[in-house]
């Protein structure tokens, strides 16, 4: 895949040179038809506007932007990403994982390649694109969510 630089990123991405931050605030095990998966719930933070909004994705979603973007752009492939586990149930292992895939989604929000952070399927993926209904973090402190 070749990335499209700046034609691919909208007239209202400007908000975005600001940055994001996410933060993987707990994970919860779901069941799908029989099958067991972690869910990872991210606080997604702006850090001028200071708006914050929750997304919540599986392991297989991480892994799935981690595909696309390498394709884009190959300097991501040397960021460390948690390699798929058997035995993805022990709390060891969740904690593990919850914290390689916070370290990796916010050293792609961090990226110093302003192309990579506001590549239109990162922004997808934190639900950035448009910016959902959010409200100020300074509120959100004072409000038991």
């Amino acid at each position: 895949a070749e990335y499209m630089g700046e034609n691919r990123i909208s007239p209202k991405m400007s908000l975005l040179d600001e940055g994001y931050s996410a933060t993987i605030d707990s994970v919860t095990t779901e069941v799908d038809e029989g099958k067991s998966f972690q869910l990872y719930h991210m606080e997604v933070t702006t850090s001028t506007l200071n708006y914050c909004w929750h997304v919540a994705r599986r392991y297989r979603e991480f892994d799935a932007l981690r595909e696309v973007i390498q394709g884009y752009f190959p300097e991501v492939q040397e960021i460390p990403f948690p390699p798929k586990a058997f035995n993805k149930l022990m709390p060891g292992v969740i904690e593990q994982r919850k914290v390689a895939l916070q370290t990796w989604i916010r050293t792609i929000l961090f990226h110093a390649n302003r192309h990579v952070r506001t590549c239109p399927e990162v922004l997808a993926f934190i639900n950035a694109n448009p910016p959902p209904p959010a409200y100020m973090a300074s509120e959100r402190r004072s409000k038991k969510i």
